[in-house]
């Protein structure tokens, strides 16, 4: 039975079903000065998404972990200039999916020393879930949410366990 093997070892995909549950506001929505304060006082950052995380580069805070697609609601993103010292990694990723590939760079990046980019090909839609299962508590996970500004989460261990349930639900 697949549902047995660890999360990360399976594809997860996104069931029909799960969809609503994943709109449910967990953070702070925040945009403009209120997120570069959240994410300034945050001991670890991890962004979800290019214009999120072009945003905090351009005020110079540097994420743990920055993960991109080169994509936007609008459509194809401009470049993101990292940091020369930001280490880049290269997934491959379907929409609404979590490839264990993808799984396994979150999980490197949060235990590797410095800031990582994981640049996706394909969608980094579902990234954040991964995310807030594998970060330590206390950590700040912010995402884009379309025409509302970012998702800013603290990672804490009831909404580890809520994310936990969620991908033990989804399909692989």
């Amino acid at each position: 039975m697949s549902g047995m093997r660890r999360l990360g070892e399976r594809e997860l995909r996104l069931p029909a079903g799960l969809r609503g549950e994943m709109r449910s506001v967990v953070g702070e929505i925040a945009a403009g000065a209120r997120l570069l304060l959240l994410a300034k006082s945050s001991r670890t950052v991890v962004s979800v998404g290019d214009v999120c995380t072009a945003n905090l580069l351009r005020a110079g805070i540097v994420p743990k972990l920055s993960i991109i697609d080169a994509i936007t609601k609008r459509g194809k993103a401009e470049g993101i200039d990292f940091p020369r010292e930001v280490r880049k990694v290269h997934v491959s990723n379907p929409p609404e999916t979590i490839t264990p590939a993808l799984w396994r760079a979150i999980e490197g990046a949060l235990g590797a020393p410095g800031s990582t980019a994981i640049i996706v090909d394909g969608e980094e839609d579902l990234a954040s879930l991964a995310c807030i299962h594998l970060a330590p508590e206390g950590t700040t996970v912010i995402y884009g949410v379309p025409n509302r500004g970012a998702m800013v989460i603290t990672v804490e261990g009831a909404l580890k366990a809520r994310v936990a349930r969620v991908l033990e639900r989804m399909e692989d």
